[in-house]
């Protein structure tokens, strides 16, 4: 027979304390219900006599506010010349903060009881017949009173009844906003269903459904009970716990301890650090503690074994210039890739600095080895914990996200590029600001051979190479493989000719002219590509720039070529030349310091950067301060294309621009259009009064250079005045020739 121990007896002692106080707390729960029951009998009987109350009043406050409104002079007026009347009603009648906001619509009905006006009516085309007031059910579960009431002419005896005043009024809400409730919660006043269509007011207190409150005392009693239970159990289940605890550590505790220690010695796991006994026993403690001497003995030397295989491991697969991994430990971890079958993703980050041989050449090989130790650092710091690190070779490093998808990739890439843009290099002794190229390639289950995912990473990674600014992260795509993706040959070459020394650039320049004179008061730059078969348009090379990463470039680009025209005289002295650019591109560093170059020519020529509305609100405080400065070098600003987006007149009093210009779309619809016209004429007008220059662009027709020239606008661009070419010698402006 097996003898029951202490900790039998004692988990014994806690179940009967527990049974007794779970009995005590049912039967106090059995009296609380009983209090409850008592209670909300009572308070059903006085919540019934609130609630009617209730609605007696707020019948009678309504009533009397539709005959305070019948006695208004205005109302009077309205009935006798109703021509202003729904003006009168959604902006007098209605005004905010005159009516509670139970109020949902005032009307006024003839003698014959027929609406005024039923546009945008609220209450019926008619009174109803002998009805003072009556309740409408609305379909989603509202109810409505309508209120009437006559408006008497006080000096005509005769006619008497002038019309009649009508009142739509939430009764839901005015209930709640009229009274306090002690017996009722008003927020849940309801709907009684089965009630439909319109009701006489006697039946408001059987179709309003609501819930009754509580007294104070009788909600806080249950918790009351329940706090004091667990009270008392919590006391109880603290006195059989330092009961219990006293009697183990007492009697059990000290073998039992001796005997895991003993199993743990025997199976090879690592000893406990001893604790001291409450009331020790020599004998054991000496046992105790042999055995911990032996086990130390044992973990030293375990120790040190690891350590040298820990330096072992480290001096084959630890870069030591860099700290990161080698390429032997790039190879291991491709193999097990390789061999397990994974269902998660993965992606490689292929990262290469930009002119480190330049750099190494420059500053020297020690120089070369502190930035390639600091871009490791930098990079480390960007990736997530479980990532890995790999320096291939040279300037070349290698990164595994695990579990990354395409989208994850592209983040940590961002994160890496920005890191070591935006580290300070005069502590590394070089003056060029760190950049580095990232190939992105992302793996999905079943997982391609990873040395193919390497070549697609290089693939990409040079392609990121070609890139400027922000577009030095590049996602492998299949295209690259062939060098054309869904364009032709001759058009991917003819672009990458052209941000590479803007090789095949032919600018054309269309006249903007002043609407009073007709006068060229600047020209637009269009970009144009030339190649043996010819000229390309904007249409066909914009695509390819933006979907390649090359839209900075490409505006670096049109700047040199705008400035060469500039400067060989190809633009008339005294005219101006405007170019368009690309919302990202006009942020970089690179493009910032191109335009200061184009801004000595300010003294000479009017120059304008257009920007479409879309970019400059996108990131608009950015813009803003970059836009601010360009105009401080005496470059105007214009915002291109006003009207083709969201046009918001919010942002417009804010944006840092000198010229609108309308978007083609307002100048053709112009003589189409009436109710457009209008809008045109006072979208000229709102700019005018806020300073802006208007020009009006896509003017074609005589008719239309007439019509704009009458709105006011101060400059006209079309085919009327000349299609976009490229001047054939250096020609006279106005100022010029004068």
């Amino acid at each position: 027979m097996r003898v029951p121990g202490v900790r039998t007896y004692a988990i014994l002692m806690l179940g009967v304390g527990l049974l007794i106080l779970l009995t005590l707390g049912w039967h106090m729960h059995d009296r609380l219900r009983a209090i409850q029951q008592a209670q909300a009998a009572e308070g059903e009987a006085a919540a019934r006599l609130e609630f009617e109350r209730a609605v007696e009043n707020t019948l009678a406050q309504v009533a009397g506010l539709g005959e305070q409104i019948a006695s208004w002079d205005e109302v009077r007026q309205q009935l006798a010349a109703p021509a202003y009347y729904t003006y009168w009603r959604d902006n007098r009648a209605t005004a905010q903060g005159l009516w509670p906001v139970w109020v949902r619509g005032v009307e006024l009905y003839d003698r014959q009881g027929r609406l005024l006006s039923e546009f945008n009516a609220r209450l019926p085309a008619r009174l109803p017949e002998g009805e003072e007031g009556v309740l409408m059910v609305l379909p989603e579960g509202g109810l409505c009173l309508l209120r009437f009431a006559e408006v008497v002419d006080p000096d005509d005896d005769l006619h008497g009844v002038l019309g009649y005043v009508g009142l739509r009024v939430d009764l839901l809400g005015a209930l709640r906003g009229l009274h306090r409730f002690a017996y009722i919660d008003p927020e849940s006043f309801r709907l009684r269903p089965g009630y439909q269509g319109v009701q006489p007011v006697g039946r408001a207190v059987e179709m309003i459904d609501y819930r009754t409150r509580q007294a104070g005392w009788i909600s806080m009693l249950p918790e009351l009970v329940r706090q004091t239970l667990l009270q008392f159990m919590t006391a109880f289940f603290i006195l059989m716990a330092m009961n219990y605890l006293l009697v183990t550590r007492l009697f059990t505790r000290p073998l039992r301890r001796l005997r895991d220690e003993l199993t743990q010695l025997r199976s090879g796991e690592p000893l406990a650090l001893m604790a001291r006994d409450t009331l020790p026993v020599r004998e054991l403690r000496e046992v105790r503690e042999a055995l911990h001497d032996y086990r130390r003995s044992l973990e030293q030397a375990r120790d040190e074994l690891d350590r040298t295989n820990v330096r072992l491991w480290a001096e084959a697969h630890i870069d030591a210039l860099t700290g990161a991994y080698n390429r032997r430990a790039f190879e291991e971890d491709a193999a097990r890739v390789q061999q397990e079958t994974s269902e998660s993703p993965f992606a490689l980050l292929l990262l290469d600095c930009d002119f480190f041989k330049s750099i190494n050449d420059t500053y020297g090989h020690e120089t070369g080895d502190r930035v390639l130790q600091e871009i490791a650092r930098l990079v480390s710091g960007e990736l997530r914990r479980d990532d890995r690190l790999y320096r291939l070779g040279g300037d070349e490093f290698l990164a595994i996200l695990w579990g990354a998808g395409e989208v994850q990739a592209l983040q940590v890439a961002e994160r890496c590029r920005m890191a070591v843009a935006n580290h300070p290099v005069e502590n590394l002794g070089i003056k060029e600001r760190l950049r580095i190229s990232i190939g992105v390639v992302a793996s999905e289950p079943p997982h391609q051979d990873v040395r193919q995912l390497l070549r697609h990473a290089d693939m990409a990674m040079y392609e990121a190479k070609r890139g400027l600014g922000e577009h030095k992260v590049v996602l492998f795509q299949a295209a690259m493989q062939s060098g054309l993706g869904e364009w032709s040959n001759r058009l991917v070459h003819a672009v990458l000719d052209a941000v590479d020394g803007g090789r095949g650039i032919v600018m054309h320049y269309q006249p903007v002219v002043e609407a009073t004179t007709g006068e060229v008061s600047y020209y637009e730059a269009l970009l144009r590509l030339r190649d043996a078969e010819g000229l390309i348009g904007p249409g066909e090379v914009l695509p390819i720039a933006s979907r390649r990463g090359l839209a900075t470039a490409l505006d670096l680009a049109v700047l040199h070529s705008v400035r060469q025209d500039l400067e060989s005289g190809a633009i008339p002295r005294g005219t101006g030349v405007a170019i368009n650019f690309d919302g990202e591109s006009i942020l970089d560093p690179e493009v910032s310091s191109s335009i200061q170059l184009l801004a000595r020519h300010a003294g000479d020529y009017k120059l304008v950067l257009e920007i479409t509305e879309t970019t400059l609100i996108s990131r608009f405080e950015l813009m803003s301060r970059a836009l601010r400065h360009y105009r401080s070098l005496g470059i105007k600003v214009a915002l291109d294309d006003f009207g083709s987006g969201y046009s918001s007149l919010r942002y417009l009093a804010r944006m840092p621009v000198d010229i609108v210009k309308l978007d083609r779309s307002l100048v053709e619809s112009y003589s189409q259009d009436a109710a457009l016209r209008s809008m045109v004429v006072h979208v000229v007008e709102m700019l005018h009064g806020s300073g802006f220059a208007v020009v009006a662009e896509g003017i074609e027709t005589e008719s239309q250079r007439q019509d704009f020239q009458r709105l006011g606008v101060s400059y006209l661009q079309g085919w009327a005045f000349g299609r976009p070419e490229r001047p054939a010698q250096p020609r006279q402006g106005p100022q010029a020739a004068a």
